[in-house]
């Protein structure tokens, strides 16, 4: 594979190696070849990364540019070990701008999503969900609570006095279900 970068788009493209197309699908600009000379100028500048403080182990999220130094918000030091970072929320829509109902805020980038909720002391759920994930497990939920009442239903139907006279009715041959159908 070729690695491409289109700066109008600023995004990586990628082609087979045997491509000779090198413009951007979205834009139709020529895309620059990605090599290992010039990769250092299509890094971001800003990584988001976990710090581990190595002398009290505070551990500390942060949206730091690569050559910033570190000092920990509890004892000042500013010696870190990286730790792993935690897996991403995948979002059915990662359009911006768009309103965040649960911080109440309209978020113009995925920065300044990170930025908000730092001032609101939130972190992100771990783990990868999406709203296909949620309505799944409402639906799940629902047909747990509709199993529930049927068997409820059906236990009250064999042994409850309140069904008692359709449980001897049930037996007589002439007994209907419901009108026009026949027993037998």
């Amino acid at each position: 594979m070729i690695e491409l970068f289109c700066e109008s788009r600023n995004r990586k493209i990628f082609r087979p190696k045997e491509s000779t197309n090198k413009k951007c699908n979205s834009c139709g600009t020529e895309a620059i070849v990605v090599t290992s000379e010039n990769r250092v100028k299509f890094v971001p500048a800003h990584v988001f990364i976990n710090i581990i403080c190595t002398d009290c182990g505070t551990k500390e999220e942060d949206f730091m540019p690569k050559e910033e130094v570190f000092e920990c918000i509890n004892c000042g030091c500013t010696t870190y070990t990286k730790d792993l970072n935690r897996p991403k929320i995948s979002r059915f829509s990662e359009q911006f701008p768009y309103y965040d109902r649960g911080m109440g805020v309209w978020l113009k980038n995925k920065h300044h999503r990170k930025t908000e909720m730092k001032k609101r002391n939130l972190i992100e759920a771990p783990g990868d969900f999406s709203v296909s994930d949620m309505q799944d497990q409402k639906a799940i939920k629902q047909a747990k609570e509709d199993k529930s009442i049927v068997e409820k239903l059906e236990k009250d139907m064999k042994e409850s006095p309140a069904f008692a006279e359709y449980r001897q009715r049930k037996n007589d041959i002439k007994f209907k279900h419901k009108p026009g159908v026949k027993n037998g």
